[in-house]
Formats: structure tokens, sequence, C-alpha cells
């Protein structure tokens, strides 16, 4: 009988994940979609918002069904359903639901359609859906907003670089490809991550290698 509820755990877990998956993709693609419409200014206070906003709702989740509180320490667990504690934690009418759910019954479209469908059949189901996906659309919104500060923050940097510079020798012309303005003493490690947060943040129009920037800073 255990191994059959646990089995059972195990293919309800893959199913969740299906879901959770599917969740996650629509909201990065939609994330993605918004900001060829945005300034750098507007994604910055967007990512911003949509921060606070996924955070309120991971809370009003956790303050409502306190049976899916602890899912947020352990859904990185493979098989978390199983492997954490939230089998001991639902009710005995609960449990019964989940040992006696048959995997073969559920219709991912269905679930699209209404992701609520199946909730009372497996309690929490879509409820766990949901706070899985906002908290790891949560990590996700605090990488992006990162990202755009380090961009931020190197950029201001070069600036006030040619601007002491500038004010050392008014008479030094600046040429980009002559002179280098940026005066840049980057790290290989530095350019690196700085070329990524470039091509995530769709600064120029094309991809960019390290080369590249590296030979922009430089001037080549």
């Amino acid at each position: 009988m255990e191994n059959h509820i646990e089995a059972n755990f195990r293919a309800i877990q893959k199913i969740l994940d299906s879901c959770v998956a599917h969740d996650y993709k629509t909201k990065v693609d939609a994330l993605f979609l918004k900001r060829e419409y945005l300034t750098k200014a507007q994604i910055k206070d967007y990512l911003r918002q949509e921060i606070f906003r996924v955070t309120e709702n991971i809370v009003a989740i956790q303050q409502k069904y306190r049976v899916v509180r602890d899912i947020v320490q352990d859904m990185d667990i493979p098989d978390f359903l199983w492997e954490s504690g939230y089998f001991e934690d639902l009710t005995s009418d609960e449990r019964k639901k989940y040992i006696a759910f048959r995997c073969s019954d559920f219709d991912m479209d269905a679930y699209l359609h209404n992701p609520s469908c199946y909730d009372e059949r497996l309690p929490y189901f879509s409820i766990i859906v949901s706070l899985v996906v906002l908290s790891r659309y949560l990590y996700f919104l605090q990488e992006q907003e990162r990202k755009y500060h380090i961009i931020s923050v190197v950029i201001q940097e070069q600036s006030l670089s040619k601007e002491k510079d500038d004010s050392i020798d008014v008479s030094q012309t600046k040429i980009v490809g002559k002179n280098n303005p940026f005066k840049s003493t980057l790290k290989a490690r530095e350019i690196k991550l700085l070329t990524e947060c470039v091509n995530e943040a769709n600064v120029f129009t094309t991809t960019v290698s390290t080369k590249i920037l590296t030979d922009f800073f430089n001037c080549k």
C-alpha cells in the first residue's frame, strides 16, 4: 500500500511539473514580449512593479492556504509532493483523494481551460502550481532587475570616467577608433557578465560576444 501511495504521488508530481513548466514559460514569454514595447527606463519600473505584485500574491496564497506554506522551501526538491511534509499536512480525506486519483484521467487541455478544475479531486493542485510558478517567476524578475542594474552601473562608471578625462585635458579630442574614451579596465570575468546582461537586455540589435564587447570598450 505504501508503495502505491508513493508511486501515485510521484506520478501526480510529474503532472504538476508539466503544469508549472507551461505556466512559467507563459509568464516569461509574456515578459519578453512586453519588453519589446518598453524603453529601458520603463522596463526597470515594470520589473520593480512586477516584483512587488508577485510578492504580494505569494504572501496572499501562503496566508490563505497554510497547508502549502512549506512548499516554497521544498519546491526545488524533486518529487516535493512526496518528499516534503505536504502529505502529512493534508487531512485524511484529502490524502484519500490523492491516493485514489488516476493520473490517466488528467487532461492538460481541461487544466489549461480551467486550472482549478482538478482541485476537487486533487486538493490545492492549482494553488500549488500557482505558488511554485510565482516563486520561480519572482526569482527570474529579481535576476532581470539585477542585470539591468549592472548595465546601468557600468554605463554610469564609463560615463563618469570619460567626464573625468575630459576635465583633465579639455584640449584633447576623444575620437572613437583613435583614442579610447572609456578607459575600460574591466576584467575578463566582468566582461563576460556584462555581455550576458547586454544580450539579455537587448541593448544592441544583435547578439554580441565577449570579444565584440571587449573591442567596443577598446574602441577597435
